[in-house]
């Protein structure tokens, strides 16, 4: 704990031995540790430790997810480069993590169209499944939600040749009440 607490000052250096413990150990309190000593290091460097790990593993992702948030914007950068060489399962973890980042820096507008193109990519082009109900499911949260250009996608989602995506489709776009200042509610139905 002592050695956790210290990590900080050793910044990058800190970064190759902690990415070699992640890989070398299955104790979950030294897996725990080396995550949040990663976190703490607050760098892309340490960010792209903690996808490799994930890719290679497909462990801790709770963990992980949230010491990407911790990290921040250094995160993004890695994330992105990690998803075009990454299996289904980590390109859904890749999703979710920038799911998560999009929501913290909402007002980035870079990075909110940025996520926006990639979860369009996932869902319109990718083979997995898994991929494009995760990207599809993304979407229709904010801040995307009231994008013409996802509501669009979301609407052909409707004719997808599979039933799950057709499900998540009519779920997202379901009519929602909208609540006003002085406690009116509205209905909003976006398909007829």
């Amino acid at each position: 704990q002592e050695a956790v607490k210290k990590i900080p000052k050793y910044k990058g250096k800190a970064v190759n031995p902690l990415a070699q413990l992640l890989l070398e150990n299955q104790s979950e309190p030294i897996l725990v540790d080396a995550i949040r000593s990663l976190e703490q290091i607050k760098s892309s460097e340490a960010a792209s430790a903690l996808i490799r790990f994930v890719q290679r593993t497909h462990k801790m992702t709770n963990e992980i997810t949230s010491a990407l948030e911790n990290i921040g914007k250094p995160a993004i950068k890695p994330l992105f480069k990690a998803y075009d060489d990454s299996d289904y399962f980590t390109k859904a973890f890749i999703l979710s993590a920038l799911n998560n980042l999009t929501i913290k820096f909402l007002t980035d507008k870079k990075l909110s169209d940025d996520v926006k193109k990639l979860f369009l990519k996932a869902f319109l082009f990718e083979k997995s499944i898994y991929v494009r109900k995760t990207a599809l499911s993304f979407l229709g949260q904010s801040p995307f939600e009231d994008d013409s250009e996802i509501r669009l996608a979301i609407k052909n989602a409707l004719n997808d040749e599979n039933e799950d995506i057709r499900k998540i489709a009519v779920r997202l776009l379901e009519p929602h009440a909208i609540s006003y200042p002085d406690g009116k509610q509205e209905w909003i139905m976006d398909i007829s």
